[in-house]
């Protein structure tokens, strides 16, 4: 009761002169469409044993259910030993399912592939843990009523088998997903560190997207740091554009004497391969046009490229294929060069890759 009565005492302080951030939706939304708050708090319940929301919400509905009849059955069991034993256990189970009855009130109104975020992930295994070991004190401490209850352990047994299966499908899964999002976040945290080089358009945007949605307030939240002087950006850049290694080609398009036409509203690819000599780290490719010296557009890179690992000699440059898709209306009328960087931090310069393709915006008549 003591710690029911923090709680809310925690709640009432958090709610005076509380205003909701525009864009987030209504604190009622679960009184007005309960369904699909109800499938939002049970796709969080089972955020860790799929990504798929709909999956989410009916798996979630076991340990949900488990952990249910085990407070139903310690309620009926109160002289015996276990209702001591298992309170600890049903306390930890109920953090994560207030944790969700939570989330839902304040982020149902977002849609329902929300509740599988990852940030949810390690609150509802608490859940797990907790009918985990609820299973063990039952199995200890009556094992004369599992004769009794012998169907109930066997739908049981069945369900634990289907998470256990769906758990492991998952984790690979989230292994992916994993790889992807650190790629990501390197590639962001990139975009950061020479943001007073990127141009504003759609094409660095997305770069910043992987940061934050709305790449306009991380540019708008990044100068407020550096007003504090909570954060620095690289001032002094070296530029490389003949370096002594070789560190990446441009592949497509091809370097000739005659510039490529693009007609709107086809996008320009460009693809290519970039390294670090003798360093595991996947470079991040930054893109010129002409001679200028500010980045107009960001490459995504990671790709299998066992072509490039075999003729390196390397099984570390597996990955160090990139691609980008530039939008014409980013793009001069004139020909242009098109020149691409990566920057190297142990030596903080940006060197030049090789292969200079000429383009041209060619409008429609």
């Amino acid at each position: 009761m003591v710690w029911l009565g923090l709680f809310l005492t925690c709640v009432w302080l958090y709610s005076l002169e509380y205003h909701s951030p525009s864009g987030h939706p209504s604190l009622f939304y679960v009184l007005q469409t309960p369904l699909a708050a109800a499938e939002y708090f049970l796709a969080l319940l089972g955020s860790p044993f799929a990504k798929a929301a709909p999956q989410a919400a009916l798996l979630g509905v076991v340990p949900l259910v488990m952990w249910g009849s085990f407070a139903l059955l310690s309620w009926q069991q109160r002289a015996s030993r276990f209702r001591i034993q298992a309170a600890p256990w049903l306390s930890l189970g109920l953090f994560p399912l207030l944790f969700a009855l939570l989330v839902t009130v304040g982020r149902a109104g977002f849609g329902l592939d929300q509740a599988t975020s990852s940030r949810y992930t390690t609150p509802a295994m608490l859940l797990v843990v907790a009918v985990i070991q609820l299973w063990r004190l039952w199995l200890m401490e009556f094992p004369h009523t599992q004769r009794q209850y012998r169907l109930w352990t066997r739908v049981a047994t069945l369900l634990a088998a289907l998470l256990i299966y769906s758990w492991v499908l998952g984790s690979g899964e989230a292994l992916t997903d994993g790889r992807r999002v650190a790629l990501e976040r390197a590639t962001g945290k990139a975009c950061l560190e020479v943001l007073p080089l990127l141009v504003s358009n759609s094409n660095t945007d997305r770069c910043l997207q992987t940061l934050y949605p709305a790449p306009g307030v991380v540019r708008q939240r990044m100068e407020t740091l550096q007003q504090l002087g909570w954060r620095s950006f690289l001032t002094a850049m070296a530029w490389s554009p003949h370096p002594t290694q070789t560190y990446g080609y441009i592949d497509q398009p091809a370097t000739t004497s005659q510039p490529m036409l693009i007609r709107p509203p086809h996008p320009l690819t460009l693809a290519g391969w970039a390294i670090l000599p003798n360093s595991d780290q996947q470079p991040v490719v930054f893109f010129t046009q002409n001679a200028q010296k500010v980045f107009f557009a960001v490459a995504r890179g990671g790709m299998d490229s066992p072509d490039v690992a075999k003729a390196l000699g390397s099984a570390r440059y597996g990955r160090s294929r990139w691609e980008a898709e530039i939008l014409t209306g980013t793009l001069p009328l004139a020909p242009t060069v098109i020149n691409a960087w990566v920057y190297d931090s142990n030596q903080q310069k940006f060197v030049k890759l090789k292969g200079e393709p000429q383009i041209k915006v060619v409008e429609e008549s």
